[in-house]
């Protein structure tokens, strides 16, 4: 039978005994957990500057960056939730991000996820702070933007006696909401979480979605993918390697060759393994040393989605454990992803659309170990010669269920047992013959016949290995213009950073300038950037080709999408026949119908509005704006009690869902029931709080079906001259200025937008499209607003940078700005003209109006380095202000590279170490830094004769010190130059043993691509090994060819400067030179790289180095 029936037929089995059992427990509490605070966000919008995070596009605007980690430890009161049954309690954080707690296994007193006693924040999120520990639900990008942020809930009991937490939040940069309910079970050893990714937005996105679950390990810690799973890959699939035991090259990572890397133990260096060719709905973990583990359960076809993480147990992950707690220990991670099996891979989300999956969670204990697991429990297997043990749990009590082994046709027990989660079962025997287990057959069921677990284990043929997925070749060089718009639509699904996929449109136009295909896609990416006439403009190219010859094509994808950008032009007549259009495909006609009714409501046409909603839910009962929408019609048609009917029971399948909420709530109010008015508000309030956002995301509903009035009611409630208590955001009075101006209320209108005007401007970042038009409606309101004209440019500038520079030059024109609108015209002068004399005046001015914010500091002296600003006048300006550097780290790394390029070496290292560096995940350049000066120190020292000087500072360019987060990876191509000149200093003082050793230890480890090929072809030469020297030589000449590619596959980089990939490039060119002996070679490519970059230290330290030969 069907597992997934026989789950629905055990579950209907169980609702009588459920009401038997004792109700599960839901409770909130305060909850005092230590914590390392976080300091208050950055102030200054950070726009995208091509960074990289988890391997896609680490936007951070429209968020802050809280990049600022305090250190200091203090006692801090949480709301806690706490779902509890007699099997296992559950604890969740909806302060952070919704992240589960713990979860206890009370059964035999097992954390069977990782229970951190401190809230102990590193720098590994999409906008900074980030803990480990519990488990994180990220969406719709790994270590989500909102984990250290706070999530709606609401808490609900059950009739059938379970409990389920509710959690909502919605992704900023997207417009994407998450909806999930946490629900424990009466009698059930499983946590069953349901996840809800959905697409309010009138645009399609990708998305993808990781739970994030971690796991205490030690030496007997386990990870467990199927039987059936032969490889594992990494990140973006440019690895493979063999499960379980690993025989290729994995990321030339050498220390897990020949290993079982399911074991934690056989990992010294962090790893990310992701399984391949999975057929099973489960995984998990096991502590052997503590015979407890945990299962996860889901459809592999919609959850495919299986995944260890582990910093490895080598001083790599000692030193992360320092960072991220206090006394916990080691974890690794166990992620299960849903509409995704990689990170980064990502699904299409439609408009309008809702997605569903189930996740189920349980703890397992005396099995020592799990080869089967299903929803109701999990089985192991041990063979021996003819010996047979068979160990077994489930995740509900089962009384007379019957238990049947076969060994091929032979009965090998059929007996009646008892089991349950506190009471696992286990069968021994011994057979005549040797026992094959591909031969054995388990079955377990219940008492009724219910199928409860069966299992036969099987021999998988051997499968060969995948290919790896291999960088984009250039655009002139694909063949075809379908294979051009997928590869620019696979960089824009994968968000990423590193190449832009305007340049295969853009070939593959040029071929085929009416691609219906590239123009479609090219007019949503346009749509997504409010640049609406361009929208226009292609998309009807694109439906020229596909309506040809009078048409009527079978995709109006670009139908819907020419409407949207023509009804943002006003052009409301061609946009409602283009929306009818665009219906005659099922695929847009749910959204192209509601996009009607929209319209229609703000003409006032309710009844055609209703045809037109009822059309669009009649292919999409899953969206919920539909419903509100649909509700909002019935009210203004007097159909009141339709109306009520409907979100009652919407609501209750939805119960945190603040749209239909709030409709309900005006529904209530319409049919007099004020009581249950209150009592809907109150609960809306309780889970929107004063969170300024949620506020915003609901009034835009009224906004875009003109419903004002209802608009104003709903942020009357935060409006802080009504409300003591309400919200300071300057957006939200924004809204109400404009709510009130179309409700003809001109000078309640004009009252509201002046409210906005003086609101602080700090932390005021808005995203929203309908944002945009209120914003521009305010600024012709009142076009002394300079703050309203900030907001515009800070709203428009990561997809019209020109248009925001127009807009922030408005605010400056304005009287007393605020210093943001200088420093962010720097900020866009440097970043898209690379004008260096117009951006720095404008950031001395915004230091001027604040010398306290840090990161001011940060972006002046990237600026002046840009410019080639004399040394002096860097240090002058950075040590002035060395009280307010401090504040942040990189304020003060800039500091620290002022003082190596000006060779002020033990003016670094002080700070080096004495300072508190925070560091990033993925983020190597600090300690390259601290590398860099300790062994440019050394060679002044070297070349000055003072070997022991020397020595000391190339040892300690050798060391990991704490106070910089780091700690010795288990190998590194920087160990080539670091042992080289160690030994070469060995033996300049004569201890020739010493100096072979380190030349040894320079050459231990091989790499391609690195500069510092070059000294370990000098550690061959000292070592006598000149064909090595020579091969080793090749390679790095091979690298100088292609010093400055784009790495495809980057994880964490940013994107550099092209001038300093060139002048980088030109380094290497110089070193190959050098390994020829071509010296006047080498000192040109030395100086072609300093014309790049004057203050490449390196190129100056390897000139000064020639000239004095």
């Amino acid at each position: 039978m069907n597992k997934y029936f026989v789950f629905i037929f055990f579950l209907a089995s169980c609702v009588a005994s459920n009401a038997q059992q004792k109700k599960v427990v839901i409770k909130e509490e305060l909850k005092v957990i230590p914590t390392y605070e976080i300091e208050s966000p950055d102030a200054n919008p950070r726009f995208y500057e091509g960074r990289s995070t988890q391997g896609a596009q680490g936007k951070v605007y429209p968020y802050p960056m809280y990049d600022r980690l305090s250190n200091k430890k203090v006692d801090k009161t949480y709301r806690l939730v706490t779902i509890e049954n007699e099997y296992v309690e559950i604890t969740v954080l909806p302060e952070l991000g919704g992240r589960i707690y713990t979860a206890f296994d009370k059964v035999n007193k097992y954390d069977f996820l990782y229970r951190n006693k401190v809230i102990k924040p590193a720098l590994i999120g999409t906008i900074g702070a980030w803990v480990s520990g519990g488990n994180e639900f990220n969406f719709p990008h790994h270590h989500k933007a909102n984990t250290m942020l706070p999530a709606n809930y609401f808490l609900s009991e059950n009739a059938d006696g379970s409990a389920t937490l509710w959690l909502n939040e919605l992704d900023r940069r997207h417009g994407l909401h998450l909806t999930m309910s946490m629900t424990l079970y009466p009698g059930k050893s499983y946590l069953e979480v349901k996840i809800n990714p959905s697409n309010p937005t009138p645009f399609e996105h990708s998305f993808l979605y990781w739970a994030n679950p971690a796991v205490h390990v030690d030496s007997t810690y386990q990870v467990i993918f199927p039987p059936n799973v032969q490889y594992v890959t990494y990140h973006a699939k440019s690895y493979f390697t063999e499960w379980p035991i690993s025989q290729s090259p994995y990321r030339d990572d050498l220390e897990i060759k020949g290993a079982d890397i399911s074991w934690w133990k056989n990992i010294i260096s962090p790893e990310s393994f992701f399984s391949w060719n999975y057929e099973a709905d489960y995984f998990g973990g096991y502590n052997h040393g503590k015979d407890a583990g945990i299962v996860y359960i889901a459809n592999h076809h919609l959850a495919p989605g299986m995944k260890y993480f582990t910093w490895g147990n080598g001083t790599q992950a000692m030193s992360w454990d320092k960072v991220l707690t206090d006394n916990d220990g080691p974890y690794l991670e166990l992620m299960a992803g849903a509409f995704s099996d990689n990170q980064p891979d990502y699904s299409f989300i439609k408009p309008n659309e809702s997605k569903f999956v189930t996740q189920y969670w349980f703890p397992i204990h005396n099995l020592q170990g799990m080869e089967y697991a299903n929803i109701m429990g999990a089985l192991n297997i041990f063979t021996e010669g003819n010996s047979l043990s068979v160990k077994m749990i489930t995740t509900s009590k089962q009384t007379d269920a019957k238990l049947k082994i076969m060994n091929g046709q032979q009965v090998v027990v059929e007996k009646v047992i008892n089991i349950a989660p506190d009471s696992p079962y286990s069968f021994k025997t011994t057979l005549s013959s040797e026992i094959y287990k591909t031969n054995l057959t388990i079955s377990l069921t219940d008492k009724n016949g219910l199928e409860l677990l069966y299992y036969k284990p099987k021999n998988y043929p051997k499968i060969p290995m995948p290919k790896v997925v291999k960088p984009p070749v250039k655009p002139q060089d694909i063949a075809t213009v379908e294979e051009l718009y997928f590869e620019g639509s696979r960089l824009d699904q994968f968000y990423n950073s590193q190449i832009e996929s305007k340049i295969y449109y853009e070939e593959a136009l040029k071929r085929d300038p009416l691609n219906s295909q590239v123009n479609t896609k090219v007019g949503i990416e346009y749509c997504k950037k409010f640049m609406w006439a361009k929208a226009e403009e292609c998309l009807i190219k694109a439906i020229s080709r596909i309506s040809s010859s009078y048409v009527h094509p079978k995709n109006t994808e670009a139908y819907y999408y020419l409407a949207f950008a023509q009804m943002q032009q006003n052009k409301n007549k061609e946009a409602y026949d283009n929306y009818y259009k665009a219906a005659w495909d099922e695929a847009m006609e749910s959204s192209a119908y509601f996009q009607l009714a929209n319209m229609d409501c703000k003409n006032g046409n309710y009844l055609i509005a209703k045809d037109h909603i009822t059309r669009s839910l009649d292919y999409n009962r899953k969206n919920l704006l539909a419903i509100a929408l649909l509700a909002y019609i019935d009210n203004q048609l007097n159909n009141h009690q339709s109306a009520q009917l409907m979100l009652e029971q919407a609501v209750l399948e939805n119960p945190i869902n603040q749209h239909l909420l709030n409709q309900l709530a005006i529904t209530y109010q319409l049919t007099g029931n004020q009581a249950k008015k209150e009592q809907t508000l109150k609960r809306l309030n309780n889970i929107m709080g004063n969170n300024s956002e949620s506020y915003l995301e609901l009034a835009t509903f009224y906004f875009n079906c003109g419903a004002y009035k209802d608009g104003i009611d709903l942020l009357s409630r935060v409006d802080i001259s009504i409300n003591p208590k309400g919200s300071t955001y300057p957006i939200i009075y924004y809204y109400l200025g404009y709510y009130y101006d179309h409700t003809g209320q001109k000078e309640m209108s004009a009252k509201y937008y002046s409210l906005a005007a003086i609101q602080s401007s700090e932390l005021c970042f808005p995203y929203r499209l309908e944002t945009l038009t209120v914003l521009k409606e305010a600024l012709i309101k009142n076009p002394n607003d300079g703050n309203c004209a900030y907001y515009l440019g800070n709203l428009v500038y990561d997809n019209q940078p020109g248009e925001a520079m127009k807009y922030w030059n408005i605010a400056a024109s304005k009287p007393n700005p605020t210093y943001h609108v200088f420093r962010n015209l720097a900020y866009g002068y440097n970043q898209m003209d690379k004008d260096y004399a117009t951006a720095i005046p404008l950031m001395e001015k915004a230091i001027a109006l604040n010398n306290m914010d840090a990161r001011l500091f940060y972006e002046m002296d990237v600026l002046y380095e840009n410019n080639n600003t004399d040394i002096k006048i860097r240090l002058k300006n950075l040590e002035k202000n060395k009280a307010t550097v401090k504040f942040r780290t990189d304020a003060t790394t800039r500091l620290v590279i002022a003082y190596i390029q000006s060779g002020q070496y033990d003016k670094a290292t002080s700070i080096l170490s004495e300072y508190h560096f925070s560091r990033w995940e993925g983020g190597g350049n600090l300690r390259t830094y601290y590398e860099d000066v300790n062994l440019l120190k050394g060679i002044v020292n070297y070349e000055k004769k003072k070997y022991s000087k020397a020595l000391e500072c190339f040892r300690k360019a050798d060391e990991y010190p704490e106070n910089m987060e780091t700690s010795r990876p288990a190998k590194s191509d920087r160990f080539g130059q670091i042992y080289f000149y160690i030994g070469l200093s060995y033996e300049a003082l004569n201890k020739k043993t010493e100096a072979k050793k380190y030349y040894q230890k320079a050459v231990e480890f091989e790499f391609d691509n690195t500069p510092y090929l070059y000294y370990q072809g000098l550690a061959y030469q000292k070592l006598g090994e000149k064909d090595k020297a020579k091969e080793v030589w090749e390679k790095l000449q091979a690298y100088s060819e292609t010093s400055n590619s784009v790495n495809f596959f980057a994880k964490f980089d940013e994107k550099n400067r092209t001038e300093f990939l060139m002048a980088h490039k030109y380094y290497i060119l110089g070193l190959s030179e050098l390994s020829k002996q071509n010296k006047t070679e080498a000192i040109a490519y030395f100086k072609k790289a300093l014309e790049y970059n004057p203050n490449y230290y390196w190129a100056k330290s390897g000139l000064s180095h020639l000239v004095k030969l």
